[in-house]
């Protein structure tokens, strides 16, 4: 062979997929189990207890997993070692009837957990439990039992009921939570006696106190008596006395007085004391004597008579301090933690009470009677109630609020003085000092006189409590400059209040003063001016230097004011009013101007402006109402013509009540927010066309003889209103807003309401025909109702009181609201009786809408319960896997089209021949919970196998008491399943790749060969 020449041989590595397989070992992880009050709680502080679980695996190669009560410690902690993956966790469970029902309720939600290969990840499962206890035993009234009854228990701890039935000898088995209950069964005739029962439980960890109980009833005992009101005699109605037991029975409520005052009702015989305590609004009814004990025997009608109560009404009000004399109380006039004293005019009653944060107070009081009203807090003067010239406050049999209004006790406030000036004492000495309350208050300014002494100026004096403006000026002064010196103090109630200020150079503020009146004649603001006329009361200015208040000085004659301001920013502010026009009319001005002052003089004018008042009037005339119809409280009903309502037409009146000589407004209209507000739309008339809106002028005119603008006027509106099946009735009705604007805002609104008329209808939907209950066991049924009237509809949902004895579905009544085209699904529960083991009834449902016509009836078939079970074995053979060298799984999907859940159901499989007649592998059985309408899987993991074919055998069977529940039952099938042999290796890309190169080359080096033979032939 002749070598190749120029070739380079290189080795390529091919990088391939690997396939891994682990032969994964169990782990070891820790099962708990224990009983607890709240979930929450885990079950670190529950009682460690035990059960029957099953690990069931969701994972397709694992297999199911069990343990029982024998594997946990008394800790409540089992070991279990189990193959990583992921499982559903279910609790065995018995019902309380069972005979070999647990002494505690094992019955939980099933949960899913994912089972690790490293321990570490692995967390404790805690299978937590309510704490409920078996509670057991049997009734009997006189010589017969009490059968196929229900009864109550009750914990007052959490106001808690719990219902228990009897079965048909007077036995009964419940799971309760525990707790302290009270048996209750309410009278009962049997065999013409009237039996009753109250009975004390305690549902512990010790069964000997709630198990094989044997309770008798006791024959009841009827209790009369008449309420009495103590000082009129008068009959008490409707009022509920409640027997308090004196041996552990519990709290009774008799039942209400009727008008005359009597009641009478039966009762559990023993020792009871009457207690009436009974609020009523702002009416209170006590009995008499408060520990009125009585004994009734078994059997006995014991007439008490009449019983005195006690009445009493409730009066009250504020307390506050009228600091800024307006006559109502401020929010911060209001005083809270006053002592409210109550004295009774012959002293023998006194009540004690405070005032609240909002400083009202409030005291129930024997009617019939007066009292004199004290009130006390510090820093304020004692108040006393006074009204109409008498200081006793008369209480008959209503509620009276009463304010009462007190004055703060001055308190003492003190202030120091220094200065920065050149000579010191110069400018403090004689210095003058003014106390100024701030602009909102009511009170007059103070002079004080103060005292110099190395180098301060000391002052105090007693003031009313609040906030005062210190406004120290020195008696050194020139034109341009002189010392001033203002502070802000706070005089609180009881403490007062101290304040330092330092004393410099200021400059002066000339402020004069200017307004116009509506015939722009120019006035000043001074007592000595020629609009003084017109002016209410003297005008005054307010100052803010930014101290955080302000205060007032009043004008000079000529409206002028000369102030000395420390330097800095301030501000001027004033307002009055005045008496215009032959209208006589009130007419605002407001003035306001900035400044900064510096040593000097700066002259300010004070500008006031007119406010502008553009005050009206508008309403509907009732009169001018066409296509609808109008009632009290601007109310229209629409006319209806064919699938449309008709345009409602009406007349708006406004007078204008403002006070500018000419004044343009806009009507105009709009439908508040509702759902269909959009297909609304208020119009008016501009005397040619409907428009949005519409501008009118109005005026007071420059005279009374002024024709030129008028003060009132009339103008056409009217509403659309959409289409009758496009229509929402809403039971407001749709506010329709009108509102007259111009420059200063709304100037007047009104409205009217559109009744839209309410038609009713509905639509039931999701109905169910049938559904099933276990004996003694709950179901459930539900109705979907649709609203397809035009407004919201509160449709009435009765249940027919046709049941049979045993039976009860709730609710047996109830309501649902449901807006247009809207829905909402009410769900009803069942309790069947014990001995509902064949057979049917029906319940009846009437839905009402609030028209009291429209209704719809739902007849609902409850059936006994059945199992009824089905495998597709189509499926369980499509998802059956079996393999040459790995895991498998055999599926088997078992479906329950019954009512009535299975809860143990067997299943069964065994490796056969081919031929089916002979066994080569029994599988462990499997025992799985398959829930009413729904379906199941039971899961075989499968070893792999070397067989081209494998035939599996399954059975399935319900055990324990579901059996006599089955209504149709899974025949045993079998089927064949075909191993699944393992993917033969890929060949590599590259070794081809290889293959086809060497190809080449031989192909290459042949035709070569040949050339040089043939040149070496010729």
């Amino acid at each position: 062979m002749t070598p190749l020449n120029n070739w380079n041989v290189t080795q390529f590595i091919d990088s391939q997929n690997i396939n891994l397989t682990s032969n994964l070992e169990p782990v070891s992880i820790n099962v708990s189990v224990c009983l607890t009050v709240d979930q929450e709680d885990g079950c670190d502080q529950g009682t460690p207890k035990y059960a029957d679980v099953t690990f069931n695996p969701i994972s397709s190669n694992v297999k199911q997993y069990q343990l029982n009560a024998t594997d946990f410690t008394s800790e409540g902690i089992a070991s279990l070692d189990i193959m990583p993956g992921k499982y559903s966790v279910i609790t065995n469970y018995t019902d309380a009837k069972d005979e070999n029902a647990t002494d505690f309720n094992s019955f939980t939600t099933s949960f899913e957990v994912f089972v690790s290969m490293f321990e570490s990840d692995n967390s404790q499962v805690e299978i937590i439990l309510s704490d409920e206890r078996l509670f057991a035993g049997k009734i009997t009234a006189g010589s017969e039992n009490f059968t196929n009854s229900e009864f109550l228990l009750y914990n007052e701890s959490n106001n808690q009921f719990v219902s228990v039935n009897t079965n048909e000898t007077g036995s009964f088995a419940h799971y309760v939570p525990s707790g302290d209950w009270i048996v209750i069964i309410s009278p009962q005739q049997i065999d013409n006696v009237t039996y009753t029962l109250r009975y004390p439980i305690s549902v512990t960890d010790d069964s000997s106190l709630r198990t094989d109980l044997q309770l008798e009833l006791s024959e009841v005992s009827l209790l009369n008596f008449t309420l009495i009101e103590l000082g009129t005699n008068d009959p008490v109605s409707n009022a509920r006395v409640v027997a308090i037991s004196q041996e552990g029975l519990g709290n009774f409520t008799l039942a209400p007085s009727d008008v005359n005052g009597n009641v009478s009702d039966e009762i559990m015989p023993g020792s009871w004391i009457l207690s009436l305590d009974l609020d009523v609004g702002n009416e209170k009814w006590e009995l008499n004597d408060s520990n009125y004990l009585i004994t009734i025997t078994s059997g006995e009608s014991l007439e008490v008579g009449n019983l005195s109560v006690n009445s009493e009404v409730l009066i009250g009000g504020r307390f506050y301090w009228d600091s800024n004399e307006n006559g109502k109380s401020d929010s911060g006039e209001l005083i809270s933690n006053a002592n409210v004293s109550i004295t009774s005019a012959d002293e023998t009653l006194q009540f004690f009470t405070e005032t609240n944060e909002l400083g009202a107070w409030q005291q129930f009081v024997p009617i019939l009677n007066s009292y004199n009203i004290t009130i006390q807090q510090d820093g304020y003067y004692t108040a006393y109630y006074s009204s109409n010239q008498s200081d006793l406050l008369v209480v008959n049999d209503s509620l009276i609020l009463e304010d009462i209004t007190t004055t703060a006790e001055n308190v003492l406030i003190s202030g120091s003085i220094t200065s920065n000036m050149q000579n010191e004492e110069a400018s403090l000495l004689d210095a003058s000092i003014m106390l100024y309350p701030e602009s909102s208050r009511d009170s007059e300014p103070i002079t004080v006189v103060g005292t110099y002494s190395n180098g301060s100026l000391e002052w105090s004096t007693s003031v009313e409590p609040g906030v005062w403006i210190v406004v120290v000026k020195s008696s050194v002064f020139d034109e341009n400059t002189g010392g001033i010196s203002i502070g802000l103090i706070d005089a609180t109630i009881i403490d007062g209040g101290a304040l330092n200020m330092t004393m410099s150079s200021g400059g002066y503020v000339d402020i004069s003063t200017t307004w116009d009146d509506i015939q722009l004649q120019s006035h000043h603001a001074g007592s000595l001016s020629t609009g003084i006329e017109m002016l209410q009361e003297p005008v005054e200015v307010s100052i803010d230097i930014g101290i955080g208040a302000t205060w007032n000085y009043s004008l000079n004659d000529d409206g002028m004011l000369n102030l000395l301001l420390p330097v800095g920013d301030f501000q001027v502010a004033s307002t009055f009013t005045s008496i215009q026009h032959e209208r006589n009319l009130e007419m605002d001005y407001f003035g306001i101007s900035n400044g900064i002052i510096e040593q000097g003089i700066i002259d300010l004018e004070l500008a006031y402006t007119r406010s502008l008042n553009s005050d009206s009037l508008v309403t509907v005339d009732n009169n001018s109402v066409a296509n609808a119809t109008f009632s009290g409280n601007n109310l229209l009903t629409p006319e209806i013509s064919g699938e449309d309502y008709k345009t409602i037409e009406f007349n708006l009146d406004i007078e204008y009540q403002g006070t500018e000589t000419t004044d343009e407004l806009t009507v105009s209209g709009f439908v508040s927010n509702a759902q269909d507000s959009d297909d609304w739309s208020v119009e008016v008339y501009n005397g040619t066309s409907w428009v949005s809106s519409l501008d009118v002028t109005l005026g007071i005119g420059e005279s009374l003889s002024d024709i030129s603008v008028e003060n009132s006027t009339v103008v056409k509106m009217r509403v659309n209103l959409p289409n009758l099946t496009s229509s929402i009735s809403l039971d407001v009705g749709h506010l329709v807003n009108i509102e007259l604007t111009g420059d200063a805002g709304v100037s007047s609104s009104t409205n009217v309401r559109v009744n839209v008329p309410q038609y009713y209808g509905m639509e039931l939907t999701n109905v169910v025909e049938e559904t099933g209950v276990s004996p003694g066991g709950t179901g459930n049924f539900a109705i979907t109702l649709l609203n397809t009237g035009n407004g919201d509809d509160t449709y009435t949902i009765e249940l027919a009181d046709n049941l049979l004895e045993g039976w009860q579905i709730t609710p047996p009544t109830t309501s649902l609201t449901i807006s247009k085209d809207d829905q909402r699904t009410q769900s009803f529960s069942i309790f069947a009786p014990e001995d509902f083991t064949s057979g049917e009834i029906e319940a009846t449902v009437t839905i009402t809408s609030e028209d009291g016509l429209t209704s719809e009836t739902v007849v609902v078939d409850i059936v006994s319960a059945r199992i009824s079970l089905d495998v597709d074995e189509t499926l369980s053979q499509e998802l059956t896997k079996v393999y040459e060298s790995k895991n498998g799984q055999l599926i088997v999907p078992i479906s329950n089209s019954g009512y009535r859940t299975a809860s143990k159901v067997l299943v069964s499989v065994n490796l056969t021949n081919d031929a089916g007649n002979e066994i080569l592998e029994t599988f462990e059985s499997l025992e799985i919970v398959v829930p009413a309408g729904a379906t199941t899987n039971a899961t075989f993991v499968l070893d792999p196998s070397s067989a081209k074919f494998n035939r599996f055998a399954i059975s399935v069977d319900v055990l324990g008491d579901d059996l006599e529940y089955v209504e149709d039952s899974i025949e045993p099938f079998d089927y064949q399943e075909e191993t699944i042999l393992d993917e033969a290796e890929g060949t590599s890309s590259w070794f081809m790749v290889v293959i086809v190169v060497l190809t080449l080359l031989v192909g290459y080096g042949g035709t070569k060969v040949a050339r040089n033979k043939g040149t070496n032939r010729f």
